[in-house]
């Protein structure tokens, strides 16, 4: 493909730092892109919303802007019930303005952003849809999930946006894997120790096989094989 601009704004998924990134996958396929990653680790759509407001200047250069939102706007809130790092964490964020959005403000929210970018870019707007909250798909977590992403599909469906839906692979290897609540279940892996052993090599994988995860290391962050729905999906959408 000839060289293309892209814009990537999320959360932690998108940053790409825990677990493997797919962006780095496109990255090293498609040297000749220009890709500009702004993912925030623990970020909402709310802050999102507002990092894309500051940054209207910018999102005018790009011939598309991928948008990964909602993941910790359902993580957020199950802090509270998880040990008191964990709940002191979810304080810390709130501070910085990571407030999680119901799925009635959600949807508000994601249709006034995407109208705001429209009016200031001429990029596509691809939305991706939620990849896994543990990988139980029996769980409460999950079933949140699902209507998260029922009103990601409504509003890109709505609103002229590409739908990255990653969850759709996701849900099928999972659905015939051996499945796990496995979730963020330890603080300072979850903040630093899974950081510093993904950067290993195959720190990803040995860490998803010793937690019996298909897609990825903790419940949330991506292995290789989840890195490359990603990837794959979002590249079948550009041109």
């Amino acid at each position: 493909m000839s060289e293309m601009k892209l814009f990537f704004i999320g959360n932690s998924i998108t940053k790409g730092e825990i677990g493997e990134s797919y962006i780095e996958l496109l990255k090293m396929e498609h040297p000749n892109w220009i890709i500009n990653n702004a993912g925030i680790n623990g970020d909402t759509l709310k802050n999102i919303s507002y990092r894309l407001e500051r940054q209207n200047n910018l999102i005018t250069n790009y011939d598309y802007i991928i948008i990964e939102a909602g993941l910790n706007d359902i993580i957020l809130p199950y802090f509270n019930n998880m040990d008191p790092l964990f709940r002191l964490a979810l304080k810390y964020l709130l501070k910085k303005g990571r407030q999680p959005l119901d799925i009635n403000n959600f949807k508000k929210e994601y249709e006034r952003i995407i109208k705001y970018v429209q009016g200031k870019s001429n990029a596509k707007i691809i939305l991706t849809t939620l990849s896994s909250i543990n990988e139980n798909l029996q769980s409460n977590l999950n079933a949140i999930r699902k209507r998260y992403n029922e009103t990601i599909i409504q509003v890109a469906n709505q609103n002229n946006c590409l739908l990255a839906d990653v969850s759709v692979q996701f849900d099928a290897i999972i659905k015939n894997s051996n499945q796990t609540n496995y979730l963020l279940e330890n603080f300072f892996a979850s903040t630093y120790f899974d950081k510093k052993n993904t950067q290993k090599p195959e720190g990803s994988d040995k860490l998803s096989k010793n937690r019996k995860l298909a897609l990825t290391i903790d419940g949330v962050h991506l292995n290789t094989r989840g890195a490359k729905i990603y990837k794959e999906i979002i590249e079948k959408l550009l041109e």
